[in-house]
């Protein structure tokens, strides 16, 4: 279908994996209020995204400025891919990023992560352009199988405090980034 909005019906309590595969004209969807848990595969292809939303009575999902999380707003599900921004912050409460949560999303500046993240799971940034990444948790999170990419390695500078920098070169999954630096540095880190 050509539609650029849609809205899952209250009559609808199960959307399956690749059920919007492929909507690429799809840029705003609102989830009804009996649907259940979003799966990992549900909005793949839905290259054009910038909205999501979610009917206030539904028990599993909740949506923040457009981006859908679980009711307890502690794990990010869903970012939609085609969103333009300078900067998005997650949430206090998120402890997780979920699988491919923020996969092939390449409108973001700068991603601001939580002390409170405890995990990125498996590629969860994957095909994506960021310019940075701030993460305020002191503790490096688990990171799961190819969370990030080469690119996100090779190009996308990592902010952490100037105390944990030592912490983030030697941990899985964050010890890959080319840039690491303190917050508040300037982001030009050598010239060639």
């Amino acid at each position: 279908k050509d539609l650029t909005e849609f809205t899952i019906p209250a009559s609808v309590t199960t959307v399956t994996d690749y059920a919007f595969c492929p909507a690429p004209k799809l840029k705003k969807i609102e989830i009804g209020p009996n649907v259940g848990k979003i799966l990992t595969f549900t909005f793949t292809d839905c290259s054009a995204l910038e909205e999501i939303t979610v009917d206030a009575a539904n028990q599993e999902s909740m949506a923040v400025d457009g981006v859908l999380y679980d009711k307890q707003i502690a794990t990010l599900i869903q970012y939609p891919r085609a969103r333009i921004v300078d900067e998005f912050i997650l949430p206090q409460s998120v402890s997780s990023i979920g699988y491919m949560a923020l996969a092939s999303c390449n409108g973001i500046g700068n991603i601001v992560l939580p002390e409170s993240l405890t995990s990125v799971s498996d590629y969860a940034f994957v095909a994506s352009e960021i310019n940075s990444i701030t993460c305020n948790s002191h503790i490096p999170p688990a990171v799961g199988t190819d969370a990030f990419d080469i690119n996100i390695y090779q190009n996308t500078i990592l902010y952490v405090d100037e105390n944990d920098i030592d912490a983030y070169r030697s941990a899985d999954g964050w010890g890959g980034f080319r840039y690491i630096q303190a917050k508040g540095s300037s982001a030009i880190s050598e010239i060639t």
